[in-house]
């Protein structure tokens, strides 16, 4: 008796959230993802580029998981706050969004990438080829090595702590933000030296693409690692927490 009143519970909260789902305009959902994409991209590289000193990693790598956090508090509940196509695609695959939502998702989140690398420019007195945009330092085959592998690791372990607060018996309820913001201030710092912990293709295609059209075209050169990288960790990520849910 009692394991169906629990399986009719499991049963009820799915159905919340569908309803849920659809009661949300998809406009919504758009413009939740590009504002808040806008916001992660503007801080990210606006730190790296208005502040100076040794200081720059820590603190850069403490605006992004606090601005991260508050964007989740924000919009957790229009988009699940994705903010990233390494969190969507794995989403998508993983059947929690849909193809369409997938589509427009990643879109948003382009525009919004642009959008904040533009004001980044704006704001620095209308440098648009100082965006920082992520590089690779030197070309022999270690860098690009460790550059793409610790780009798949620590995408891993942020989209791994993102699936894993989706899902209910772990009940993370209203820390899933400082959660998961805290998990990205630590795989930033440990990714900064290597790669600049990028762990999302829109951070690094918005202002390597603005660079490259204004002719600074050395960020656009590696853009492929930062793509591609993250994405492969992200669908790692989606697919092992199979075996938590």
């Amino acid at each position: 008796m009692s394991i169906n009143k629990d399986e009719e519970v499991i049963k009820s909260l799915k159905e919340d959230d569908i309803i849920l789902s659809k009661t949300i305009p998809p406009i919504h959902k758009f413009i939740a993802e590009l504002i808040g994409t806008a916001f992660l991209v503007f801080v990210v590289t606006g730190v790296s580029i208005f502040s100076a000193g040794h200081i720059i990693i820590y603190n850069g790598c403490f605006e992004a998981a606090f601005v991260l956090t508050s964007m989740i508090y924000i919009f957790g509940r229009i988009s699940g706050a994705h903010f990233n196509p390494a969190v969507t695609i794995p989403m998508f695959l993983r059947k929690k969004i849909t193809g369409i939502e997938c589509c427009y998702y990643i879109i948003a989140q382009l525009i919004g990438a642009f959008t904040g690398s533009f004001f980044v420019g704006l704001c620095n007195k209308g440098d648009f080829k100082n965006l920082a945009g992520n590089v690779i330092n030197g070309d022999e085959g270690w860098n690009y090595f460790s550059c793409f592998f610790i780009e798949i690791i620590l995408t891993f372990g942020l989209v791994f702590v993102i699936f894993a607060s989706t899902i209910k018996e772990n009940n993370f309820g209203n820390l899933t933000g400082f959660i998961v913001g805290i998990s990205l201030y630590f795989l930033g710092i440990t990714g900064s030296h290597v790669s600049g912990g990028s762990l999302n293709p829109a951070r690094s295609i918005a202002p390597a693409v603005i660079m490259a059209i204004m002719g600074k075209t050395e960020p656009i050169k590696y853009l492929w690692l930062y793509i591609i990288a993250p994405i492969i960790g992200g669908i790692l990520a989606g697919y092992l927490n199979i075996l938590f849910e």
